[in-house]
């Protein structure tokens, strides 16, 4: 009987031990501090900065569909006026998504990440001149103009943002 006490306590230990290091290898991924949005690995693709691109663009540039009914020049003073491109840029600075792929676009190789960045400031539909058609694929020239400006302006926000080191960017959490 003595050797089941022994041997029980031997099981204890193991499963303590098994116990403690699970425990290690979670608390050594966890920090209490941050949400649980944050404690997810960041491996975000680079690439999706010209899906945010895009949808900021479709958010606060209307579709042309006729010379009619179009993003027209007097759109584009308004949207100049009100400031929309640092309105966009000031909204994504606050979002973790774009703060992951900021901290994905800072890991590429330098001559990489900036031919990716030089193609995303030009992401914008083609103006209905380029395509020699009316058609809501294309944009008017006032359209594209304001298309570029968002491009543009988020390019250059993650330029910025990118000079930043990563307990800066880290910080940005919300």
């Amino acid at each position: 009987m003595e050797d089941k006490p022994k041997h029980s306590v031997l099981i204890l230990v193991a499963i303590i031990g098994v116990i403690g290091s699970i425990i290690v290898a979670v608390i050594g991924k966890w920090d209490p501090h941050l949400k649980s949005e944050q404690q997810l690995p960041q491996t975000v693709d680079p690439n999706k900065l010209v899906s945010v691109i895009k949808d900021e663009q479709r958010k606060a540039v209307r579709i042309s569909y006729s010379e009619t009914d179009c993003f027209t020049y007097t759109d584009l003073e308004n949207f100049r006026n009100e400031r929309k491109t640092e309105q966009i840029i000031n909204d994504l600075s606050h979002q973790n998504s774009f703060i992951n792929i900021v901290i994905a676009i800072k890991k590429m190789q330098p001559v990489p990440r900036q031919e990716f960045l030089n193609a995303c400031s030009n992401t914008a539909k083609p103006t209905w001149d380029q395509l020699r058609n009316i058609t809501p694929e294309g944009q008017t020239n006032a359209g594209h103009e304001a298309e570029l400006m968002i491009s543009t302006g988020i390019v250059r926000k993650v330029f910025d943002l990118i000079r930043l080191t990563p307990q800066e960017l880290e910080e940005m959490y919300q």
